[in-house]
């Protein structure tokens, strides 16, 4: 239960407001709480899970939600979901406190959430409440000593209070967390009276109840934890991890990964099964006693990133080792433009050969390698963060996986549509035309020595213009090249008709007429 995540969350959710004590009630609000307070004359329910050793009591007029479900690591937090930020979280249930209880106030949402985990030991399970060693306190339940803490919008109130306890070889986390209005009760309702909310939490709190359960009675130890950096052929950041476990048996020790970050932003693999993945946040059964596990990591986050590594071998009183690496970044492609124009939006980027891009993202080296399917291509990056490069003429068409590599290793892979046709002349108009006459002035007579635009598709950095049997050198253009180039019409040429055409390395273009004034 991450103090960061939860409080970034109810920030973001623009809902969860500071709580405080009820101010001076009015006669009619006065009624209003007298009535939620009957609610303790409720018959009482019990929630029991001989599987997890635990049970409490809940009113019936109260909303109970029996998941038992795994929690993802990498979940994203909000009301009523618990995150320890270790593999194994089960949640086990969720009473939701109903907003009628409380009519005429800002409540917006009251839970209470159980969850367990049989994957971590005593001090990992007390350090996942959320906040610091001050802020935390001590509390008991059914003689199990829980760590607590609470946090909030504020530091005056709070909006929620995350408990964590150990016994039964398992972790047992509870979370409360009331949503009210942020700016202050809505024009003709009152702030919820946070006494009657607490008295209600704790209620189930104290009625907690733990069970013997069957559980494991070896005591591992881990004699040691280390880890190596590999050489080369192995891929670049991949390491070897070696422990030496006694007093385990088989399926009690595992290894995972805390990535600390998007996990889909960071790959890890196991270079002993094939380089099958091992994602972050997931448990990994090893060796119970010694042995060893290489991963290699690939992070396409853009910053370094410091994953830890952590041993866990159970029991009755299960002990864990974590390590920790430092993590460099490799080339991240965020996106690709084309004379400043974003090529982004779709689910492929679309190129076309003999045309310049440049790949934008964080951390490029000064000279990488470009990557489009089989074809590699060099590219400079002068500020670290905008890599240029030329599709070659040459490349065929298709669609290809498109990165970016170097000795750091691969990029985030992307698909690049190489769009391949010969060049197509549309029509050419004077280069000095007037925009506003430039749609009456295409195709008409030209004299020597004039510039011409040339409008077309299909032209690549080095064209060659002809006028009959004369080649004529011409000029991109800067804003759009594949679609427009220059030329001058040469003196030597005598009036008359000629066929204009373009070729490239693309092909050669349909022909279209080019008349020659003699003036």
């Amino acid at each position: 239960m991450k103090f960061g995540v939860l409080l970034a969350t109810a920030f973001l959710s623009g809902i969860v407001s500071p709580i405080v004590k009820s101010q001076e009630a009015s006669p009619s609000t006065q009624r209003l709480k007298s009535a939620a307070v009957n609610s303790k004359t409720a018959k009482l329910n019990t929630f029991n899970s001989e599987e997890w050793g635990i049970s409490f009591m809940y009113p019936d007029t109260y909303a109970l939600k029996d998941s038992n479900a795994p929690v993802e690591p990498s979940a994203n937090w909000y009301p009523g979901r618990s995150i320890d930020g270790h593999p194994g979280e089960v949640q086990l249930v969720t009473v939701e406190i109903p907003n009628d209880l409380f009519p005429g106030t800002d409540l917006r949402l009251a839970i209470f959430s159980l969850s367990a985990n049989r994957h971590m030991t005593r001090e990992e399970c007390w350090a996942s409440v959320s906040g610091n060693e001050r802020t935390v306190a001590k509390a008991d339940f059914d003689g199990v000593e829980f760590r607590w803490s609470e946090g909030g919008d504020a530091p005056s109130a709070a909006g929620f209070k995350d408990y964590a306890g150990f016994a039964n070889g398992t972790c047992y986390e509870i979370e409360t967390v009331v949503v009210t209005t942020r700016h202050g009760p809505p024009e003709g309702t009152s702030r919820v009276d946070q006494a009657d909310l607490d008295r209600r939490m704790n209620e189930m709190l104290s009625s907690f109840k733990i069970h013997s359960v069957k559980a494991p009675q070896n005591l591992p130890s881990i004699l040691s934890f280390t880890v190596e950096t590999l050489s080369p052929p192995s891929p670049p950041a991949s390491y070897r991890f070696r422990w030496d476990v006694t007093g385990a048996s088989e399926r009690q020790v595992t290894i995972d990964v805390n990535c600390f970050t998007d996990v889909s932003m960071i790959e890890v693999t196991d270079l002993q099964n094939g380089g099958t993945a091992v994602p972050c946040g997931e448990l990994k059964e090893v060796s119970p006693s010694n042995g060893s596990v290489e991963l290699s990591f690939a992070n396409h986050t853009g910053v370094v990133l410091h994953p830890e590594v952590r041993l866990l071998a159970n029991g009755k009183v299960p002990v864990s080792r974590t390590v920790e690496i430092s993590l460099q970044t490799m080339a991240v492609i965020r996106g690709t433009t084309y004379q400043g124009r974003d090529l982004n939006g779709s689910t492929y980027i679309q190129l076309y050969p003999g045309q310049k891009y440049v790949i934008y993202g964080p951390s490029f080296l000064p000279n990488e390698t470009v990557w489009i399917g089989e074809t590699s291509v060099p590219a400079v990056c002068a500020d670290g963060r905008h890599l240029e490069f030329s599709l070659p003429s040459t490349k065929s068409g298709g669609s290809f996986a498109f990165y970016v590599q170097d000795a750091r290793g691969k990029s985030n892979v992307l698909t690049a549509r190489v769009v391949r046709s010969q060049p197509r002349i549309s029509f050419y108009i004077p280069a000095d035309a007037p925009p506003a006459q430039s749609s009456n002035m295409r195709n008409v007579p030209v004299v020597r020595g004039q510039r011409i635009r040339l409008v077309g598709v299909g032209f690549t950095t080095h064209n060659t213009v002809w006028i009959g049997s004369a080649s004529v050198d011409s000029e991109a253009d800067d804003g759009y090249p594949q679609y427009q180039l220059y030329f001058t019409i040469p003196n030597s040429l005598e009036a008359g008709s000629y066929a204009l055409s373009v070729t490239n390395d693309l092909g050669k273009s349909n022909e279209i007429t080019l008349t020659l004034s003699s003036r």
